[in-house]
């Protein structure tokens, strides 16, 4: 029986194998024929349309080069208008900001800082005249603080994240790591890609935080013509803003982790920016909420 299924399996295959070839000779012949048909059908088509003079009528086969003149346009440039009408202005927008970025990225970032400092103003303007009853823009305080960000803020933060990737790059192996038998938990996760992107941030928190209000409270002073009690009003209200500064970044430490691990380090700044509307009208708050009438 084991012989018969053995011998019935083999005969099976051949039979396949022997229709397949057929099958394989019998297509390679249809396709010969179809290929010499289209030949003669092409000679035809090319010998009718020399003797035909009519502009109504031309051979299927051919191409008229008057078509593309008659429409106007041709299909390339048709389908191009077509492609620009599909894509939506958010996205024309945002290509434009990621071709500004790479080829004038610290300008682009500036601006881009400034402008999102002025928001993060407005709010907090909007906030102090609330409580009081009545809305005055302050243009001067919102002037010095954009300055402040477009021009220190601003390009710190450039330099500061670029040169934290060139010490700490988030985006790296760790098979040398996972091999090493020493290594602890700790150090695994610090030489993670998740540990590096918390560098980052902390390093942000602590080291830059500081850096930004005493620069947002020295541009201010400076512009808003109030330099001779900047001194008390650094006794009175840098604590309080400091300690407000790093209460807003710890609320946003789980988001800011995250965007650093996934962004790239040209767009960890553009999100900083989104970040700092909350943190500039915290901070502008604070560093103007005791600031003495001279």
């Amino acid at each position: 029986s084991i012989a018969y299924l053995i011998t019935s399996l083999f005969y099976l295959n051949g039979c396949c194998s022997a229709v397949d070839r057929q099958t394989e000779l019998h297509g390679s012949n249809f396709n010969e024929k179809n290929e010499e048909e289209a030949i003669d059908s092409n000679i035809k088509c090319s010998e009718e349309s020399e003797e035909i003079n009519s502009k109504d009528f031309m051979c299927p086969l051919q191409k008229n080069p008057t078509d593309e003149k008659k429409m106007g346009k041709t299909l390339q440039t048709e389908n191009i208008l077509n492609l620009e009408k599909t894509v939506s202005i958010k996205d024309r927008i945002v290509a434009r900001y990621l071709e500004l970025l790479e080829t004038d990225a610290l300008a682009t970032k500036c601006a881009t800082s400034g402008l999102i400092c002025l928001l993060g103003d407005f709010l907090a303007q909007t906030f102090e005249t609330h409580q009081s009853g009545s809305f005055s823009f302050d243009k001067l305080r919102a002037f010095a603080l954009v300055f402040e960000s477009t021009f220190l803020s601003g390009p710190l933060m450039h330099y500061a994240f670029d040169y934290m990737e060139y010490l700490v790059p988030i985006n790296k192996s760790l098979s040398a790591l996972a091999t090493d038998k020493k290594i602890t938990t700790i150090q695994y996760f610090l030489s993670s890609e998740w540990g590096a992107s918390f560098i980052h941030v902390a390093a942000d928190i602590i080291i830059l935080g500081p850096i930004y209000v005493i620069s947002m409270m020295i541009t201010s002073a400076l512009i808003e013509g109030r330099w001779k009690t900047l001194w008390l009003e650094f006794k009175t209200d840098f604590l309080p803003t400091m300690w407000a500064s790093t209460l807003s970044s710890i609320s946003f430490l789980p988001m800011q982790v995250a965007a650093f691990r996934m962004l790239p380090v040209q767009l960890r700044l553009l999100y900083m920016n989104m970040q700092d509307i909350v943190w500039n009208a915290v901070v502008s708050y604070y560093a103007h909420r005791s600031r003495v009438k001279s």
